[in-house]
């Protein structure tokens, strides 16, 4: 039923009309070669590696176990090398079934094997920094240094890598620290907000996000449900937002129903909790029990449950 297939990255934003036979032609232009996000305007997006040639895609409409509505996929691609193999490695992921133990067992070998055939045949290719810190969480953190350690100086280069880096330094970071830092900042309507004044909380989930991050976006439906589900039993957000732009913040905030706390210094990247934080990748979660020490950067829901009893 999509009319429109838009197709999002570093260069703007490009739309194309579906044609009666399903057909589209997408042109653009971007500055630099990665990825980009394409959707229909019924559908969720899909991640697409953009780099200069012409790319014939097949793509279709899914639908996902606890995802609502539809997902943008790419089944097959064929264009610029880097673009395929990126489109082989992240593709497969969305058709694996089992338990949410093996799907985490799948998610981790098919990385491995990714990973390793793209070091021992393409190992300079441009694509490997993303594939790598988009896998960490699957493969493991030892696993991941050791990626790190093959990388050329180009891939060390990337902006993939440096927020590989900070992920470690965050990691150190919160194992070492056991509260989180308190500072003072402008609340959406206006007001100093400290996070010391929250009280009668048992679980406080910090949020980093902006406004133009499509993930981060798409990462508010379930923060929604979240608090809809907790709040009134000690549950409580706090979303820092990395804008430097007021009013598409604002904007945002209220497009996505965000009824929690809503932060800001409008300083864009330079906010201090996130250069203190290491933030150089959003999402970005850190949980804190109600006496603000910090727990880590991930809980399921069986754990959410246990810190609300």
């Amino acid at each position: 039923k999509a009319k429109h297939v838009l197709l999002g990255c570093s260069g703007g934003e490009f739309p194309a009309e579906i044609r009666p036979d399903g057909s589209f032609i997408i042109h653009g232009e971007t500055s630099e070669a990665g990825t980009g996000l394409i959707n229909t305007d019924s559908s969720g997006s899909d991640a697409i590696w953009l780099d200069n040639g012409n790319y014939k895609i097949v793509c279709r409409e899914i639908t996902m176990q606890g995802i609502k509505g539809y997902l943008f996929r790419i089944p097959n691609l064929k264009g610029p090398q880097d673009a395929e193999l990126y489109n082989g490695w992240n593709e497969p992921m969305y058709y694996f079934k089992g338990s949410r133990e093996e799907l985490r067992t799948k998610y981790r070998d098919h990385s491995v094997k990714y990973l390793d055939s793209l070091f021992n045949n393409f190992p300079n290719c441009k694509i490997i920094p993303e594939v790598l810190r988009l896998s960490r969480a699957s493969i493991g953190d030892e696993a991941a240094k050791l990626y790190m350690d093959l990388l050329n100086k180009e891939q060390v280069a990337d902006h993939n890598y440096r927020s590989l880096e900070n992920y470690f330094k965050r990691k150190e970071k919160l194992e070492t620290e056991k509260y989180f830092e308190d500072v003072s900042m402008t609340d959406n309507n206006g007001n100093d907000f400290k996070i010391s004044s929250l009280a009668d909380k048992k679980l406080i989930l910090v949020d980093f996000w902006s406004s133009d991050c499509a993930p981060c976006r798409r990462n508010h439906l379930r923060l929604v449900e979240l608090y809809k589900k907790y709040s009134d039993k000690g549950f409580e957000i706090i979303s820092v937002s990395l804008d430097d732009n007021k009013n598409a913040w604002l904007k945002a905030v209220q497009k996505d129903n965000m009824t929690w706390i809503n932060i800001s210094d409008l300083k864009g990247w330079h906010n201090k909790l996130a250069e203190d934080y290491f933030i150089s990748s959003i999402p970005s979660e850190i949980w804190l029990d109600g006496n603000k020490k910090i727990i880590g950067t991930d809980l399921n829901d069986k754990e959410i449950e246990e810190y609300l009893k």
